[in-house]
């Protein structure tokens, strides 16, 4: 297991090695040479696994695990507690499922 947003935030990876990662970690999961979860080889939670398969970027989703994720929509401003999910993430922002829904 590595915690590929540990290592992006801390620069010790760049975003291509942090999506090449992930690219292999999907395959190898795939092809049955993974024991676990790729979000859990991945050093995911659930929340962040839920926004790359979402496709947020991995800088984007590596500043919001050292800083904070958002705590509202980026479009109506009501507020969002993303560990009750209700959200969905467009153009690496975090939008409300009513706002997403609304496009």
């Amino acid at each position: 297991m590595i915690d590929v947003l540990r290592l992006l935030a801390s620069r010790e990876i760049t975003i291509e090695q942090a999506q090449d990662t992930f690219s292999e970690t999907i395959d190898k999961f795939h092809a049955g040479e993974l024991a676990g979860m790729p979000q859990d080889e991945l050093g995911l939670d659930r929340y962040e696994w839920t926004a790359v398969c979402q496709g947020i970027s991995w800088a984007v989703l590596a500043e919001w695990r050292q800083h904070g994720w958002p705590t509202e929509c980026a479009h109506c401003h009501k507020p969002i507690d993303y560990k009750k999910f209700g959200w969905m993430i467009r153009g690496n922002q975090l939008y409300c499922v009513r706002c997403f829904a609304d496009g």
